[in-house]
This record gives C-alpha cells, structure tokens and sequence, in this order.
C-alpha cells in the first residue's frame, strides 16, 4: 500500500465558512455558477452577498450535465473577463465549473474527452467551491464528470489544476434540501468511501478517511430522515469521502453505475450505491480478511442492508429496471470503463452476485 496521500485544496469547514468569501475573492473578476435549486434555496443570495457582484452568471445547471448544455455554456462565456470562478452547487455545478474553467471550445473540449490531449500543465481559472448537498466530493478531487445525453456515454476529465483552489462546506445549507436529495447526495458519499476501500491504489490516510465515512453516514443518514438535524455530520462524511477518492478514484460500482443512469435513468447517487450489498457480499467471499477494512462489527453484509432497507432504498437491479438479460451490456460497462481496473477483486463475481 502506497503511504503517500496528496491533496492541495484548502478546506473551510463550518457555518461560518462562507465568511472567507471576501477575501478569497477581493479585486478578482467572478463568473459565478450555480443551479436553479440553489437559488430557490435561496443560497445564491446569501453567497453573493460576500463577493463582488459577478461579471457574469450561469444558474441554471442542473443534475447530470449534458456535454451540448456545457458547450453552450462556454460559447456564452467566451467574450467574458473573468479570473475566479465561485462554483456553489451539488457535484454537477462543480463538475460544470472544472470544465468551463478550462475556456476551451468544443473541438478542443472534444479533443480533451476523447483523450487526443492529455498534458496534465493545462491550465484552469481557479476556482472556489461551495458544496450545497453531502455527497459528490467534486469540491477536493480534480475530476469532472460529462454526460453526452445524445451519444448515451459518460466522459471523465482529469487534470491537477481541476482541483479547486479552495472548497467553502457550509453544512447548514445541506439542511435545506429536500430529503429525498439528501439522501442520493449521502450514498454518493457513501459509495466514494467503498470504493475507496476496495482500491488497488488505497494507501493509509485514504482507507482511515474512507472508514470514517461510511461509519458516519451508516449511523447518522437514518437519524436525520427520522428529523435529528445532523446535517453537519453528514457534511463532514463527505467531505472525508471526497479527499479518500481524490487519491483512489472510484471503482466497480461507479463502472456498473454510468450505463444505469444513462440508460435507466436512475440518479446517480443511487446508481452508484445500491450495488455496495452485492459488491460487499461479493468481495468477503473473495477475500474474509477484508471485513478487517470496515468500521462496524456486526456481520457486516447484513449491516449494510439493514441501512438499505432503514432509509427505504433498494438494492435488487429489478427494481430499478436491470434484469438478466442486460448481463453482456454490465459486463461491457464495466470493461469500458477505466475505473473498474481500481477494484481489486473479480468483477465478474460480482455481477454474478447481484442476480444472485
């Protein structure tokens, strides 16, 4: 296990964290991003109240960013002097943020997914994070997800100045959503943290963090859908989820994941962890000596269902409109996929297990 752990992002964490703002963003030319959620919320409003008024402003990104919305995005922006990017939002508005601060137009945007350039000294507006939901992590890793809606696939950019310059976690502003938001933001966390166990590339800061997680979420997500205002600590889980991943990437179940949301329309954070039971079960089998990873002590396949079945999610593929017939296509998701290389077990095993 490699013992080395890199992440250049300075936190703020706490409901004050917002007070940072001005400083962080004095004398620069803003391009302020966010969605139509946050601005109901009415967290936009709180936020610019601590910054110059932007040069320009995008609020309305929404879930899954679609790669013909983000090229539309960077042609209205093209003309615009900006030197800071204020991202506030769930993953997607951070994800939208990486890639417009790239300021690349399509062909070389195109050119950068299809991996036709590929230099890691690209350079990229920096950017201030503001994560409003509890779970994608995008404010400390130096990814961005792209969904191509049209050509029915999922793009990853990654480049070292895709990390945020700085990520500003507010947990009261996760109190404010929906809990049904609430909820798919949390497994997304939670699916960061075990994949980040599972991981050819774990070393010992990422597997502590990761473990942190998942036993922070699995005992307080019930507690707060029952009413207990625990947000921060659902906050702080992914934000230890985040910087896990940040040096790991994700794995099996986020390679299992892209085809199911594109296809079957199934919100990511649930897509990319109602699979964890199976792959769980799966990878004990393979290898017992793994339950040592993980932070409870009850038999711990039937701990991770119980949380399933406490917050009302389900974990049969049925459910969410997979059945047997799809084997050969999740078996060509997860080989296309780069990210199923990170897991360090058999993948068949384990989509033989989930139709178990």
């Amino acid at each position: 296990m490699d013992d080395t752990f890199i992440n250049p992002v300075t936190i703020v964490f706490g409901s004050d964290s917002i007070a940072e703002l001005p400083a962080r963003t004095s004398g620069k030319k803003i391009l302020l991003i966010t969605s139509p959620g946050s601005k109901k919320r009415g967290l936009l409003k709180q936020i610019t109240a601590h910054c110059p008024a932007p040069a320009y402003t995008i609020d309305s990104v929404s879930s899954h960013t679609d790669l013909k919305y983000l090229n539309q995005m960077q042609g209205s922006i093209a003309r615009v002097d900006f030197d800071c990017i204020v991202a506030a939002g769930g993953g997607s508005v951070i994800d939208s943020a990486k890639v417009l601060s790239l300021r690349c137009n399509p062909e070389e945007l195109g050119a950068l997914l299809n991996g036709q350039s590929t230099s890691n000294t690209i350079q990229a507006v920096p950017i201030i994070a503001i994560p409003t939901t509890c779970g994608s992590g995008s404010d400390v890793t130096p990814w961005a997800t792209i969904w191509d809606i049209d050509a029915q696939k999922k793009h990853s950019l990654h480049f070292p100045s895709l990390f945020p310059e700085v990520s500003l976690i507010n947990p009261n502003f996760c109190q404010s959503l929906p809990l049904g938001q609430v909820v798919i933001s949390t497994l997304d966390a939670l699916s960061h943290a075990f994949e980040a166990l599972w991981n050819r590339n774990a070393n010992e800061t990422s597997t502590a963090l990761a473990q942190s997680a998942i036993k922070q979420i699995i005992e307080t997500l019930p507690r707060v859908l029952d009413g207990e205002p625990r947000h921060a600590e659902l906050s702080l889980a992914a934000l230890q989820a985040g910087l896990a991943f940040s040096n790991t990437q994700t794995a099996i179940a986020h390679a299992l994941s892209y085809y199911i949301t594109l296809a079957k329309k199934v919100p990511h954070g649930i897509a990319c962890s109602f699979s964890l039971p199976a792959i769980l079960h799966s990878v004990l089998d393979q290898d017992p000596a793994f339950a040592n990873s993980l932070p409870f002590k009850e038999h711990t396949g039937s701990r991770l269902l119980t949380f399933f079945k406490q917050i009302g999610i389900a974990t049969a593929p049925h459910r969410y409109g997979i059945n047997k017939t799809e084997l050969p296509t999740l078996r060509t998701a997860v080989s296309d996929s780069s990210r199923s290389t990170n897991f360090c077990y058999d993948s068949e095993a384990v989509i033989q297990q989930l139709f178990s």
